[in-house]
């Protein structure tokens, strides 16, 4: 897996965090701090792999999918089903062809 966005990950992380930090106006109070310390450990803990992962395969899926209904795919199953049913209604074995 190419891990070359991760720095950019990280900097949009860390202006998240001081964003989230100073909107709340809390960056001295100790209440701030324990914030701050907060949001730190939920981003060093956080699972980038497995979402990457995640959205990767949810991807992936989508793909294959539109693939088969709307792309190639679709037409080669259609040309299937329709030798298929040729075959069924006209009695003829599936290995024959004739153009279709």
């Amino acid at each position: 897996m190419n891990f070359e966005s991760v720095p950019m990950i990280r900097l949009e992380l860390d202006y998240m965090k001081s964003s989230i930090i100073s909107t709340l106006g809390l960056y001295g109070s100790e209440l701030g701090e324990a914030v701050k310390e907060r949001i730190e450990q939920t981003i060093k803990n956080y699972d980038f792999n497995g979402k990457v992962s995640a959205i990767a395969s949810d991807v992936i899926t989508s793909e294959i999918e539109a693939f088969f209904k709307f792309g190639n795919g679709r037409e080669y199953i259609q040309s299937s089903v329709q030798k298929v049913l040729d075959s069924v209604f006209a009695n003829k074995p599936l290995n024959q062809t004739d153009g279709h």
